[in-house]
């Protein structure tokens, strides 16, 4: 797999929402930071698999030994579960290392790279929100339903799984302006200011992935 470059608070995915066998799966990063905040979402799971995240910082040598562990998420042997946590300590080129047990996992994990530390205390204070599902045009939908608490961070995704010609629409301020997304491209962003709810759209009948992390 490529390297994946990390950018300050702007959202990747290191793997993005699908189904995968049982096996182990590496995403290599570049990441000029001092925390990574990852967010691990899993959508379904076969009975009796389990799914492992874990991150590793590579050493200079050649030596296989030469891999000191970060971290990682909780083991998670259920659906409709997202986990976060934080990753500190790396130099510039740390991995992440997927490992699905004993069935299929359709999942995503999402990498914001932060240039301060953020403990697990803070981003654990809040609420992960996820919605999949699919738009009917011109049916505009806000998220969450209620709007009640500020969202930190959002990351709205157009699903491959769909023709080319769909269309997501997402907008964050209001349905004032609107950002339009091809099937796989995303939007992330840390919103400034007190933003409660993003807006979707569609040109067709599209797919859409969202995830919002929310404070107190």
């Amino acid at each position: 797999m490529s390297l994946i470059q990390l950018r300050a608070n702007e959202t990747v995915p290191a793997f993005q929402l699908e189904n995968r066998a049982p096996g182990t799966y590496y995403a290599p990063l570049w990441a000029p930071g001092s925390s990574i905040l990852s967010t691990l979402f899993v959508e379904t799971i076969d009975v009796g698999a389990s799914i492992l995240v874990e991150f590793q910082d590579l050493g200079l040598s050649d030596y296989p030994t030469d891999i000191i562990p970060l971290g990682s998420h909780r083991l998670i042997d259920e659906a409709g579960i997202a986990d976060k946590t934080t990753v500190t300590r790396f130099h510039s080129k740390p991995r992440a290392k997927v490992t699905v047990f004993n069935g299929s996992v359709k999942f995503g994990l999402w990498l914001t790279l932060k240039t301060e530390h953020v403990n697990d205390a803070s981003i654990n204070a809040g609420t992960t929100l996820v919605y999949t599902g699919n738009l009917i045009a011109g049916n505009i939908q806000a998220f969450p339903p209620i709007p009640d608490k500020p969202i930190q961070q959002l990351t709205a995704r157009c699903s491959t799984d769909q023709s080319s010609s769909h269309r997501l629409l997402v907008s964050i301020d209001n349905q004032a302006n609107w950002l339009t997304l091809s099937p796989g491209e995303i939007f992330g962003i840390v919103p400034r200011g007190n933003i409660q709810q993003v807006f979707l759209d569609s040109d067709h009948n599209s797919l859409y992935e969202l995830i919002l992390l929310m404070g107190e």
